[in-house]
């Protein structure tokens, strides 16, 4: 991860009924990251949690997907809270807010 400002990151987004993933790399193999979801939407309202798993060469933290090992662990842990006012607004406006809440520290 030298050179942020050329990082380019690819996001193939698989949605496998409530299971979602996304993964994501640069061009060059210096940043790689895995991440999964759940979610769950409700009059406008999506709440989600995320498990971000970045297993970059570089990092000094663990690249095993299992450990959850707050000292050690390349996760962290995201909650994240979304109102699409497009649902009874008709407005193309969607507010989001998210926050890590556990994880590597």
């Amino acid at each position: 991860m030298k050179n942020l400002k050329h990082l380019a990151v690819l996001l193939p987004h698989c949605c496998f009924r409530r299971r979602p993933s996304d993964g994501g790399t640069d061009f060059t193999g210096d940043y790689k990251e895995f991440d999964y979801y759940v979610s769950y939407s409700v009059a406008g309202f999506t709440f989600a949690v995320w498990d971000i798993f970045n297993y970059s060469p570089e990092l000094p933290f663990s690249k095993d997907i299992f450990n959850y090992n707050k000292y050690s662990t390349s996760h962290f842990l995201d909650f994240s809270v979304a109102y699409n006012f497009d649902t009874k607004l008709n407005v193309p406006l969607r507010l989001y807010w998210a926050t890590i809440f556990a994880g590597r520290t």
